[in-house]
């Protein structure tokens, strides 16, 4: 990348560079996503990378009651207990495609 400036003069010029060396040095800081705070920071069940649990789409397990049909199936009722167990949206995806753990077959 060339940037290209025009200085009045030599202290014109050193001000212009000091400018952009602090612009350059406030980037080269702010590489990646800003760090997960910890009471917020889950591994994920799937991957086992790590994920923001307050991110949209992130599932967490949740296990509950379901009452059994004559007929067969169940009947889902809404008491549900949450664990501290989470997992990415793409990862759940995978997961209920059939996918999960595919990498390991070979």
């Amino acid at each position: 990348m060339r940037i290209t400036l025009r200085a009045k003069d030599a202290g014109d010029a050193q001000r212009i560079v000091n400018e952009v060396a602090q612009i350059l040095e406030g980037a080269q800081k702010m590489e990646g996503p800003p760090p997960i705070p910890t009471r917020f920071k889950a591994a994920c069940e799937f991957c086992g990378y790590d994920l923001d649990t307050r991110k949209e789409g992130v599932h967490q397990w949740t296990a509950g009651w379901v009452m059994q049909r004559e007929g067969g199936g169940g009947h889902g009722i809404s008491l549900a207990k949450r664990e501290n167990r989470w997992a990415h949206r793409h990862c759940v995806d995978r997961a209920s495609r059939g996918f999960a753990h595919q990498e390991r077959m070979f």
